[in-house]
This record gives C-alpha cells, sequence and structure tokens, in this order.
C-alpha cells in the first residue's frame, strides 16, 4: 500500500499558513497568488514599494500589467491595495500601499478593506454605466424596428 503524499503548492505553508516571501512573509499565503501567473510575478515586482510606469511593469511583465493589476485588486487575491499614483498622466505609476509591508497589527487588513470599497465602487459605477447603455440600446432598437416596420408597411 502507498504512502498517502501531502500536496505542498508553491504557497502552501502547513504549520502556520504564511508564506516566505521576503517582505511580504507577513502575508497570509491565500492572498499570494499561486505560481507561475503573471499576478505573482507583479507582486513579486511591487513588493519592494517603489513606483512602476505601466511601460516598466509590461517590460517587465513582457505583457500589459492590466489583467495582473485586476486580479491583485479583486478578491479572489484578496483585494490588493496597489496605488495609480500617477496625477493626471496616461501612462499609470502604480505602487503597492506601504501598509501591506508593514508589519503593524491591522494595517494589511486595513489597506485590503479600503481596496475592496474602491474595487466594490468601481463595479456599483460599471453595473450603472452598463445599465444606461443598456437602456439606450433598448430604445435605439425599438426606434430601428419601427423604421423597419414603417418600410415594410409602405412597400405592402
Amino acid at each position: 500500500m502507498k504512502k498517502a503524499t501531502q500536496k505542498i503548492s508553491p504557497n502552501h505553508v502547513s504549520q502556520h499558513g504564511y508564506i516566505n516571501l521576503g517582505v511580504l512573509s507577513h502575508i497570509e499565503s491565500r492572498y499570494i497568488p499561486h505560481t507561475p501567473s503573471r499576478s505573482r510575478l507583479l507582486l513579486e515586482i511591487l513588493k519592494d514599494g517603489f513606483i512602476y510606469s505601466t511601460h516598466d511593469l509590461t517590460l517587465l511583465l513582457g505583457t500589459n500589467p492590466r489583467g495582473a493589476l485586476q486580479a491583485l485588486r479583486g478578491d479572489s487575491c484578496g483585494c490588493w491595495n496597489i496605488i495609480n499614483v500617477a496625477d493626471t498622466s496616461a501612462m499609470g505609476q502604480y505602487q503597492l500601499d506601504h501598509r501591506h509591508l508593514s508589519r503593524l497589527d491591522g494595517e494589511d487588513s486595513r489597506a485590503r478593506n479600503e481596496a475592496q470599497l474602491a474595487y466594490r465602487k468601481h463595479s456599483r459605477k460599471v453595473a450603472e454605466n452598463g445599465l444606461v447603455r443598456f437602456q439606450m440600446a433598448v430604445e435605439l432598437e425599438l426606434k430601428a424596428q419601427a423604421k423597419v416596420d414603417a418600410d415594410r408597411e409602405t412597400a405592402a
């Protein structure tokens, strides 16, 4: 009979539930994306606390960072607070919230809560915009249908 071996993922540390990721070693492993993934690579880049432009991140990741940023900011990765510190420039300037790097009690949690609130507000805004676009699309469709019906009546 074969012994069952424990399956260990790159993020799994059974004893404490934390991962050794340098300055992020105090973060629970459930918030660390699995390797290999672009979101994990992006987190490893941002963990130094420096500011990176979209261009720099694109070069380092080998692709546009948008998807990885969305993944890290979303629920699946625990709502990392990645701040776009660019004032008004078209080019993003991204930095990991320093509270994720702090080992002070509750700081990481506060940063995540603020990121989750921003995520929910953005989600609501997208949904509202979608509803407005939907209503407009229905109106335009009805107008187009009326024209088609009028043409049929004229032709008959």
